[in-house]
């Protein structure tokens, strides 16, 4: 992934700076996705969803963080150094 694509990946003030560097893994029906940046506040968006509800988990920190609708659902979230989140269908 380029810099660009990954600048569209977030939103919010960090955006100017640095948008995490992520990864996302497809796994039987959920997706998992890791965030990597020194410091985040702002928006993510979480490709790869098929069009539906899912629940989204930091399961690192056993933290329900909402619901989003694929197939690019979004969350405004805040971490140091990482995060952690798994995607499973409503």
């Amino acid at each position: 992934m380029d810099l660009s694509t990954m600048r569209r990946c977030c939103r919010g003030p960090s955006t100017a700076a640095i948008c995490p560097q992520n990864h996302a893994i497809r796994k039987a029906d959920g997706m998992y996705y890791a965030f990597f940046a020194p410091d985040f506040k702002g928006k993510v968006e979480l490709r790869g969803l098929e069009h539906r509800s899912y629940t989204v988990r930091d399961y690192e920190n056993g933290r329900d963080l909402g619901t989003v609708r694929g197939p690019a659902g979004s969350l405004n979230v805040q971490f140091a150094k990482h995060l952690l989140l798994e995607a499973k269908p409503q």
